[in-house]
């Protein structure tokens, strides 16, 4: 009996899957309502005997690890360990959990976290980052749920948070949080910018986009890659929207921190964005992982029409079903919300058309 095996003898797939449908029992089996599509009569079959899941409307099957793929968009491996730290599998293959060892990653998150208690605070007490978001018409519960903070003027404030925090400041220029050395001192990477943590698709803070509060250039800051972060591997707000994706099957992809929360606002809880790149080859695969079919909503600009049209192309080679949302000339969907209210970015996601 291999690891494999001795996960699915202790893992009750009755147990598993009622974390997140709702079964009842019909005879040896469980059934239903597929969370899979929209499933308007219990379609979805559990076999406790077999410990396979089988939905007989679209098909949808597999066992504990597809199940755990498919619900969390994870890689059978990622599937593997995940189930055997629940099993109390040991296992006997040893698999790399990133570029870095645990007890390095788990300090690098406690600094992206204390940067991040940091912003919170000074947001806080800040008016003038507050003033600016209410003027985007970003209410407190927008603020909270996608935890904005603010990065002061004052250039090394930061650097000094994280130095009483007992963090090291060399490790903390890795992360993008600060720059210097120790012979001329350290200071701040982010200064007078809206802070939007980006979080990877499990929920941990490995970067941060700011956004300056007025006039000046560039408009965004946002974390070159680090030990933690590679920007074309990971999509702004999927930690928010994968739940949506795949009970949907489909993702809005958008260009940026705003439009995503607008989207959200608007009630389409499918956005995410490419976090100002071109979209990539890795994003199409991991959107692949969640989601058959992908609307793209960018600006209606002629950049914003340049990009739809390669993201098109990268969405077909991974596999995906693509439409474009034509936008009012001059809108994103930002300025959508805001000027017309959430029916008309609903609206434009609805009215999609084939990229033909």
């Amino acid at each position: 009996m291999d690891d494999r095996d001795e996960i699915r003898r202790r893992i009750d797939i009755v147990d598993l899957v009622s974390t997140r449908v709702q079964l009842k029992r019909t005879g040896k089996n469980y059934s239903g309502l597929c969370p899979f599509h929209d499933d308007k009569s219990p379609s979805f079959s559990v076999s406790p005997a077999a410990g396979r899941y089988k939905c007989w409307s679209c098909g949808e099957s597999g066992d504990v690890f597809t199940w755990v793929m498919k619900t969390e968009g994870l890689e059978f491996r990622e599937a593997l360990k995940q189930l055997a730290d629940k099993a109390g599998v040991t296992l006997t293959t040893t698999f790399s959990d990133s570029k870095v060892d645990r007890s390095v990653r788990e300090r690098q998150i406690a600094a992206m976290t204390s940067a991040q208690v940091f912003f919170r605070s000074e947001f806080a007490s800040a008016p003038f980052p507050q003033s600016y978001c209410a003027g985007r018409d970003l209410t407190k519960e927008d603020i909270d749920f996608w935890e904005l903070g603010y990065a002061p003027p004052a250039g090394e404030a930061l650097a000094t948070a994280l130095q009483k925090a007992g963090h090291n400041l060399g490790e903390c220029k890795d992360l993008f949080l600060v720059d210097g050395d120790q012979g001329r001192g350290y200071w701040d990477k982010f200064k007078s910018r809206l802070m939007f943590p980006i979080r990877d698709e499990k929920g941990d803070l490995v970067a941060f986009g700011g956004r300056i509060l007025g006039d000046g250039k560039p408009k965004y800051i946002n974390s070159s890659d680090t030990p933690l972060y590679s920007k074309s591997k990971l999509l702004y707000g999927l930690n928010k929207a994968r739940d949506s994706m795949l009970k949907s099957r489909h993702a809005v992809l958008t260009e940026g921190y705003l439009d995503v929360i607008a989207c959200h606002k608007a009630g389409v809880k499918e956005a995410v964005a490419s976090l100002g790149t071109s979209l990539t080859d890795e994003q199409a695969r991991i959107l692949k992982r969640y989601v058959d079919k992908v609307t793209i909503l960018y600006d209606a600009d002629e950049a914003g029409k340049k990009a739809a049209r390669r993201a098109v192309e990268v969405l077909h080679a991974a596999g995906l079903r693509s439409r474009i949302a034509l936008l009012p000339q001059g809108e994103d969907p930002d300025t959508l919300l805001r000027s017309k209210g959430p029916a008309a970015v609903r609206a434009a996601v609805d009215a999609s058309e084939d990229p033909v």
